[in-house]
């Protein structure tokens, strides 16, 4: 019988550093896991509420790391024909990403309150054709940079706002018919 008691001790002596192997590595495993799932890295959307610069920020934890401009048309545009320098007015759009450590997209959303104003609704696209088509482009700059922030609720900054996007937003839906819709600022349309 001790020979039979040493032999079983004997064995589950082996045994145990095996397992206590493979139950450290399944728990490494799953904490691996969970970080490569972890939204460590998120990217930011913005563009240029004068020119249409795109801008890509790419935070960790927060803290933006990297920041890559891309030129798109309205920006060439803007630069040959209306100002070729000037300070950037960034629009944070309401897409972002999030990203794993290991790079793997694992969400994208989409969430107007994360925009900060009413000019992401055109893309530079859009607003590369109304530059194009307002006889004065500094009167359509002017009206894309009051589009860029939100002004408070229950003001007439606000409602200004409001008439400007809609006036614009119908405007887009006409296929640009018609001369630019939105009064300058000296009360006269622009043809």
């Amino acid at each position: 019988m001790d020979a039979s008691t040493s032999g079983t001790s004997a064995v589950s002596s082996d045994d145990s550093p095996r397992r206590l192997r493979w139950k450290f590595g399944f728990l490494l495993a799953i904490v691996l896991l969970c970080v490569a799932a972890m939204p460590l890295r998120t990217k930011r959307h913005s563009s240029c509420a004068v020119c249409g610069i795109q801008r890509h920020t790419v935070s960790t934890l927060s803290i933006p790391i990297t920041e890559t401009d891309t030129d798109t048309d309205c920006s060439r545009w803007y630069d040959q024909n209306v100002e070729p320098q000037h300070d950037h007015l960034w629009v944070r759009g309401a897409w972002s990403e999030s990203f794993s450590v290991l790079g793997l997209r694992l969400s994208g959303s989409n969430m107007l309150s994360e925009a900060d104003g009413p000019l992401i609704r055109f893309g530079s696209g859009t607003r590369h054709l109304m530059y194009q088509r307002c006889s004065d482009p500094k009167i359509a700059r002017d009206a894309f940079v009051r589009l860029a922030r939100w002004q408070p609720e229950d003001s007439a900054e606000r409602d200004q706002q409001i008439a400007i996007e809609r006036a614009l937003a119908t405007w887009e839906d006409s296929g640009l018919a018609g001369p630019w819709p939105i009064p300058d600022p000296h009360g006269e349309r622009t043809p």
